[in-house]
């Protein structure tokens, strides 16, 4: 529906190569671009879309994340079943905003299956390099066996069931760093 100068999704279907699942939320255009949109998949395939980001030339890789300062918003992300080699993530939900052209990842939990839940908040800048996504992250383990086994650690003694992680990610390069 359009009215008021915006338009109102009540319940659409998304689905490409990467994903499949609905939305529904609002898109306002005056007095400014705001939107606010609950995105609910159904499945999200990273083999293929990992697979898509590295066959990418650098200054494609570059301007992936970047966004326009203009565009401010939210969106609720949430996906029931993840496809990858690893079968680390099981399934996540997402609170994220865009503001000013930065991108504020307020919440992301992540299901690891058997292993736990981790819980990850951080930021992705809108500048001229604009490469990195820092982050901190709140891991929570149910299973300790299956983490040493999963992660071959060796030395068990002073392993806590919950770790804090924080660090960058390349978005460029695709490289993970961790503090």
């Amino acid at each position: 529906d359009y009215k008021d100068d915006q338009i109102i999704f009540k319940q659409s279907n998304l689905r490409n190569i990467f994903l499949d699942g609905k939305f529904n939320g609002e898109v306002k255009f005056s007095p400014y671009f705001d939107f606010n949109l609950n995105v609910d998949l159904n499945s999200v395939n990273f083999n293929r879309l990992y697979s898509s980001l590295i066959v990418l030339d650098e200054e494609n890789k570059k301007n992936l994340f970047r966004v326009n300062k203009k565009i401010n918003g939210q969106l609720n992300l949430s996906a029931d079943k993840i496809f990858s080699k690893r079968t680390l993530i099981d399934s996540f939900e997402s609170r994220i905003r865009f503001i000013n052209g930065n991108i504020l990842i307020e919440q992301l939990l992540l299901n690891l299956g058997k292993l736990g839940a981790a819980d990850i908040t951080g930021i992705i800048k809108n500048n001229k390099k604009f490469s990195n996504f820092k982050f901190e992250n709140n891991i929570y383990l149910d299973n300790l066996k299956r983490f040493y086994n999963k992660f071959g650690i060796f030395n068990k003694q002073n392993t806590s069931s919950s770790l804090f992680i924080s660090g960058n990610f390349d978005l460029v390069i695709l490289q993970l760093r961790l503090n």
